[in-house]
């Protein structure tokens, strides 16, 4: 028999997603205004990260779980909030999209090669991707917020969760 490899499970990396999103949401719901402070650059304010980040979300949650090309992303509707709630409700919808793929996805369907946008990649590099550009930019976030002078809570470390054993 042979004995799994160590390491970190889509389903523990996931759930530290989660774990990043509910956190800064939630900070963002006492702290509205910090949705608007400016960051520079293409991407103009907080808000515009958070979005960015959701949307990416969303675009690898439809290819992986609805089995959906790629597309760019959709447009919005004008009234369209960046508000934490519409935030954390896009996220929910993702990440449980997400965690239903990995349910019933075997290995050698994570193995697969599938065409995302101008590249071929398989679904095992399709959900790091999409997993590790989540906690990229939620450190972004922490970073931003902290120096802004944002008393932004205890560090976001995996170590101080409850997220794995």
């Amino acid at each position: 028999m042979n004995a799994p490899s160590p390491g970190i499970s889509f389903i523990e990396l996931l759930a530290y997603v989660d774990y990043l999103a509910s956190r800064w949401l939630t900070f963002f719901r006492q702290h509205p205004e910090a949705l608007e402070l400016e960051m520079g650059g293409d991407t103009r304010t907080i808000a515009d990260l958070i979005l960015h980040l959701i949307e990416t979300e969303e675009v690898f949650a439809r290819f992986l779980y609805e089995r959906q090309p790629p597309e760019a992303f959709p447009a919005r509707a004008p009234n369209e909030g960046k508000a934490a709630d519409n935030f954390l409700r896009r996220h929910d919808k993702a990440v449980n999209e997400i965690a239903s793929f990995l349910a019933g996805a075997s290995e050698g369907e994570l193995r697969e090669k599938k065409t995302f946008g101008p590249l071929e990649a398989s679904q095992r590099k399709l959900l790091a991707q999409a997993m590790l550009h989540s906690v990229h930019h939620w450190a972004q976030v922490s970073m931003l917020m902290r120096r802004a002078g944002f008393d932004a809570g205890r560090p976001q470390d995996l170590i101080l969760t409850d997220v794995m054993a």
